[in-house]
């Protein structure tokens, strides 16, 4: 009797389909990558399991975001007498380094003593930096040069990669 049972999937896919995805404004995005459901063609999903994530510059639109997600989902399971579980964690939390910073500034002069201009950019990507700013370890990220990130191509041209341990060197000793 397939009308006896609740849909998770189908409670899932109503829920997902009230959102906008991708680009939400100038500094905050959202996503869900996996969704799994389901144990076979022939039996109602009795699960569906998300992962997602939200980024923003702002932590308040983060948290604003997640509420507004849990919310529908609730909203959503309530219609269908499902059940709703989550979990909610930071990977990397925003953070922002002043340019008068004796980090930044550092990091600036090591750049130029290398022959480089230091080019500052905001980037919604995560780093060591992220993990080390929540800590209160004030820390910049370098881009290295990445050719083509978090793809199967990605590579790295030897020049840069140079510049970059040179950099590095410069770092370590101030």
């Amino acid at each position: 009797s397939p009308e006896k049972g609740i849909n998770a999937l189908s409670v899932a896919a109503s829920a997902i389909s009230k959102f906008s995805w991708g680009r939400l404004d100038e500094e905050t995005t959202m996503n869900i990558g996996l969704f799994k459901s389901g144990s076979a063609v022939n039996v109602i999903p009795e699960s569906a399991e998300l992962e997602g994530e939200i980024r923003s510059f702002n932590i308040q639109k983060v948290e604003n975001q997640f509420e507004k997600v849990i919310e529908i989902f609730k909203s959503e399971a309530e219609k269908s007498n499902a059940k709703i579980e989550y979990e909610y964690f930071w990977d990397f939390k925003p953070y922002t380094v002043s340019q008068d910073s004796e980090v930044y500034m550092k990091t600036v002069n090591a750049i130029k003593k290398v022959g480089l201009e230091a080019i500052p950019k905001i980037s919604l990507g995560g780093s060591d930096a992220n993990s080390l700013n929540a800590r209160g370890i004030t820390s910049v990220n370098l881009g290295i040069g990445a050719q083509n990130p978090h793809s199967n191509e990605e590579f790295i041209f030897i020049e840069d990669l140079i510049k970059s341990s040179e950099i590095a060197l410069e770092l370590i000793k101030k």
